[in-house]
């Protein structure tokens, strides 16, 4: 065992539990269901209270005990904690791996786009770089703000999966990066300050809540079909969400009505994979609580064919996950409380779309939280110290239920 083991050996540890599983740890069911796992795998017994407190959903000030570390390290297909532990020493220091990683990423994006839209697998290995670059702190300090600058950068990683739980805590840097490089580009403009208003409305900033709406309505409103649908779908959800924020009742209704009108129309009529505007614009009605009005758009998101190409087509698949936190919670507040919590608990908050995972498990943990018996103190309390932990992570007072 080596002489000097630090905490982020432990980190790294707990970071490779998490990709043997397959979902980050974030719900006390995740912790369940490894706990399961690994005295499946290992025959060792790490009970869920001690999983919740390695992964910070339970306040505690205590060390893992090296039991814990073996069972975790075997869990990963180590011997013990001494082999997995030896083996990532050099990983405190700047790591070649990572210098490495970073250099083949900018030599992707410096290549040419595909002339044609890019393959299937093409996308999912941007979607897993991606994934890499927003979960690695190494990574999304340096690499986003160089990738803004690259053609295929600013398309394959900033339009295509933008890293919505980043908005309140360092994206918005590069996305801004992002923008100085696209100054005369109008869909990026409204795509961008769209975003940035969307963060400022999830981190209760009202300075800034009014600078983006200011931005995003001294551009030209797109007619359907002139612009994107995602675009276009985050454009009409700033004129709602604004206004609502402003107390304009009329405006924000008159939005909605087009919203659900006008526009619906057109992108009703275009191809299945189209239902991406339905999908966008029944996030900004469910934020801004227009529960009727969401259910209504998610009715093609819910579509059995729009199901079946997301199981073609997985991607995607955490998209159409995160569409039935929005259709339980919308049905729950409505009055369909029994089909709204049937489909709560068939919810995996694991799969959620890695753009987003945080958000929704904050929505699905506050509606967890809302449908606790006024005696369930032991659940309440570590719903609470989950939303808590999200909360800091994100900056997403929204949530916050101080």
């Amino acid at each position: 065992m080596p002489k000097k083991i630090t905490d982020h050996h432990q980190e790294y540890l707990f970071r490779e539990v998490e990709n043997v599983f397959h979902r980050k740890i974030a719900t006390s069911t995740n912790c369940d269901h490894l706990s399961r796992e690994i005295q499946v795998k290992t025959s060792h017994c790490i009970s869920s209270q001690t999983l919740r407190r390695l992964y910070g959903l339970v306040k505690t000030n205590t060390s893992p005990s090296l039991f814990t570390l073996d069972a975790l390290s075997q869990y990963c297909g180590y011997e013990d904690w001494g082999q997995f532990s030896s083996e990532k020493r050099d990983i405190d220091s700047p790591s070649a791996q990572t210098e490495s990683f970073s250099k083949l990423v900018l030599d992707f994006y410096k290549a040419p786009l595909p002339k044609l839209w890019p393959s299937d697998d093409y996308f999912v290995a941007c979607k897993n770089i991606a994934e890499r670059i927003v979960t690695d702190d190494s990574l999304f300090k340096k690499l986003p703000s160089k990738l803004a600058a690259l053609p295929s950068g600013q398309i394959l990683f900033f339009e295509c999966f933008p890293y919505i739980d980043g908005l309140g805590n360092g994206y918005q840097k590069h996305l801004k990066i992002y923008l100085q490089n696209k100054p005369n580009d109008w869909q990026a403009q409204i795509f961008g300050n769209c975003l940035l208003f969307l963060g400022s409305v999830l981190t209760k900033n009202e300075n800034q809540i009014k600078k983006y709406y200011s931005i995003v309505n001294s551009l030209s409103f797109p007619s359907p079909g002139q612009l994107h649908d995602i675009p276009t779908a985050r454009y009409i959800g700033t004129q709602i969400l604004y206004h609502q924020f402003m107390g304009n009742h009329s405006e924000t209704s008159r939005w909605i009505a087009k919203g659900l009108n006008e526009y619906s129309r057109y992108y009703e009529k275009k191809e299945l994979r189209f239902c991406n505007y339905f999908f966008v614009l029944s996030e900004y009605f469910f934020l801004g609580g227009f529960y009727s009005e969401c259910l209504e758009l998610l009715e093609y998101v819910q579509n059995p064919k729009w199901k079946k190409y997301f199981n073609n087509y997985p991607v995607d698949l955490g998209y159409y996950e995160v569409s039935k936190v929005m259709l339980a919670i919308s049905n729950i507040k409505i009055g369909n409380s029994t089909k709204g919590k049937q489909i709560l608990k068939e919810t995996n908050t694991g799969s959620f779309v890695f753009t987003k995972s945080k958000l929704y498990t904050l929505y699905y943990l506050s509606e967890q939280l809302n449908l606790c018996g006024v005696n369930a103190n032991a659940k309440r309390k570590i719903i609470i110290n989950q939303i808590d932990g999200l909360v800091r992570d994100t900056g997403f007072i929204y949530f916050s239920l101080g």
